[in-house]
C-alpha cells in the first residue's frame, strides 16, 4: 500500500555518464537496465505493465546544449518504444525523467566557470522535457559551499521566471535540427541496445559496455588535446587559486569520477604554476607527431622542446641527458613497451595521455634527481 507516485527503482544514467559513455551508448545502457528491472519484477510475479510506473530514469545535462536536449528527448522516445513492447502505458514518462547536471564536465580549477556549464546543462534538460531537474553546486567536486548550494537552488527559478521556460509547454518542438538530432541519436542508441540484448542483457554485456566507455573517453581526450574543443577555466582563461582537496564519494573515489576530461590538464597546469616544468616532446622515426602537442603545453604555461630521434636507444639517451619532468613519446608501435623501457621511475599519466594513436605522457622521469 504505497502512494501512487512512489518509485522503487531508478535507472542511474548519471552513473553510466560518469563511466565515460557517449550519448548513444549511455541511452542504450539505460534501456538495458530498464529491461533488466522489468524482467526481475516479472520473475517476482509483478507484470511489466504494473511495475513500469515504479521506475524513474536519471539522465545528465552537460555543457553541450543541443546534445543535452537531444539526449533527454531521445530517452523519452526510446522509453515509449519499450513501454509499447511490454504493453505498459507511455503516459507520464517525462514526469519520471530526472535530469541532473553532469559531474563529468565540472572542473576544480576556477570552479566559478562551472556556473556556465551547469546553466547550459539545466537549460538543455528543461528544453528536453525532463520532469524533475537537479543542479549540482558549481564547487561540488571539492565540497559544496553554502553560496554554491543557494545558487544551485535558485538556478531553477531564474529559468522559470526570467527565461520564462515554464510558460511554454515544449519550447524545442518544431525545430528540424533538434528533431533530426533526436531521431538520429535514438536510432543509434536502439541499435546499441539491441547489441546488449544479443549479448544476454546488461549483466552479460559489462565488458562490451566498458569497451564503449574507454573508446568514448579516449575520443573525448583526443578532441581536447588536438584543440578541437577547449576547457574554459583550464586550458583557456584559467584563474589559479588555492583549492580544497577532492571530496570522496565512498568507494567510488573522488567526485566527478576518473573520466573527467579536465582532470589531466588541471594536474599539469597546477604543476606548471608551482615551478617551471621541463617538457620534452620526442618523436621516434616519425614526422613530428609529438611535436604537434607543443602548443598545448604553451597553453598551460609550460615550455616544451620538440626533438626527433632515429631509434629507441637514442630516445633513452636523450631522456637521460635532458632530465625532463614530462615527456611525450610519439612514433612508436608499442607505447607501453617504450614507457617501461624509459626507466622504472617513469609514471604513465593515463588522465593526461594524448589519446591519439602512438602517444604516451609520462611524469616524474627523474624523481629525486638534481
Amino acid at each position: 500500500d504505497t502512494p501512487h507516485d512512489a518509485r522503487g527503482f531508478a535507472v542511474a544514467g548519471d552513473d553510466y555518464h560518469l563511466l565515460g559513455l557517449g550519448s548513444a551508448t549511455e541511452l542504450a545502457t539505460m534501456l538495458a537496465a530498464t529491461v533488466h528491472i522489468l524482467r526481475t519484477m516479472e520473475e517476482a510475479g509483478i507484470a511489466p505493465d504494473a511495475g513500469w510506473s515504479r521506475i524513474e530514469w536519471r539522465v545528465t545535462g552537460d555543457a553541450d546544449l543541443y546534445g543535452t536536449i537531444a539526449r533527454t528527448r531521445a530517452l523519452v522516445v526510446l522509453l515509449q518504444r519499450v513501454a509499447e513492447a511490454v504493453s505498459a502505458s507511455p503516459e507520464g514518462i517525462e514526469a519520471r525523467v530526472h535530469g541532473i547536471t553532469s559531474a563529468r564536465h565540472l572542473t576544480s580549477l576556477d570552479a566559478e566557470t562551472n556556473i556556465l556549464r551547469n546553466g547550459t546543462g539545466l537549460l538543455g534538460l528543461a528544453l528536453g522535457g525532463a520532469g524533475v531537474i537537479t543542479c549540482r553546486p558549481h564547487d561540488w567536486l571539492t565540497g559544496s559551499s553554502a553560496e554554491a548550494l543557494r545558487l544551485a537552488r535558485n538556478a531553477h527559478h531564474l529559468m522559470a521566471e526570467e527565461a520564462r521556460i515554464a510558460h511554454v509547454a515544449d519550447p524545442a518542438a518544431g525545430s528540424y535540427f533538434i528533431e533530426a538530432m533526436t531521431r538520429d541519436l535514438a536510432e543509434q542508441a536502439w541499435a546499441r541496445f539491441q547489441d546488449i540484448e544479443k549479448t544476454g542483457g546488461i549483466a552479460a554485456a559489462s565488458g562490451m559496455i566498458h569497451d564503449w566507455a574507454n573508446a568514448a573517453h579516449e575520443a573525448r581526450l583526443r578532441s581536447i588535446n588536438e584543440g578541437r574543443e577547449n576547457l574554459l577555466g583550464v586550458t583557456i582563461h584559467p584563474v589559479m587559486q588555492p583549492r580544497p582537496g577532492p571530496v570522496l564519494d565512498g568507494a567510488r573515489g573522488p567526485r566527478g569520477g576518473s573520466r573527467r576530461p579536465a582532470a589531466g590538464w588541471e594536474s599539469l597546469r597546477e604543476a606548471a604554476s608551482k615551478r617551471p616544468l621541463r617538457c620534452l616532446l620526442l618523436d621516434i622515426r616519425d614526422e613530428g607527431r609529438a611535436g604537434e602537442c607543443q602548443r598545448w603545453f604553451q597553453v598551460i604555461g609550460a615550455e616544451a622542446a620538440a626533438m626527433r630521434v632515429a631509434s629507441m636507444a637514442e630516445a633513452e639517451a636523450t631522456i637521460t641527458s635532458a632530465k625532463p619532468d614530462v615527456v611525450v613519446l610519439g612514433g612508436c608501435d608499442d607505447v607501453p613497451l617504450l614507457a617501461t623501457a624509459a626507466g622504472e621511475a617513469c609514471r604513465v599519466l593515463e588522465d593526461t595521455a594524448f589519446a591519439g594513436d602512438k602517444f604516451a605522457v609520462m611524469s616524474d622521469l627523474v624523481k629525486g634527481s638534481a
